[in-house]
């Protein structure tokens, strides 16, 4: 729990916190090499997918390529 607290901060947190604060907060029942360990554990049985694309990012992308082609205009444009 304390390393998905952990990876938490760390992707959605302005606020930095570090892996000794972290294992500090645990009071003593983890070391800075357990969060750690643990921390890469998650991360691939994730397969590093910590930021996957929400509704909203694939509207940005495919909003254009839709309009275009309900206007019965080019497709095949790049997208940024």
């Amino acid at each position: 729990a304390m390393t998905s607290l952990y990876l938490a901060v760390k992707l959605h947190s302005t606020r930095k916190i570090s892996v000794s604060s972290m294992a500090s907060l645990s009071q003593g029942r983890l070391r800075v090499d357990q969060v750690l360990k643990m921390e890469l554990c998650i991360i691939k049985s994730l397969c590093w997918r910590l930021n996957p694309p929400t509704p909203f990012i694939y509207l940005t992308v495919a909003g254009p390529l839709i309009d275009a082609s309900a206007d019965g205009g080019d497709t095949s444009t790049n997208v940024k």
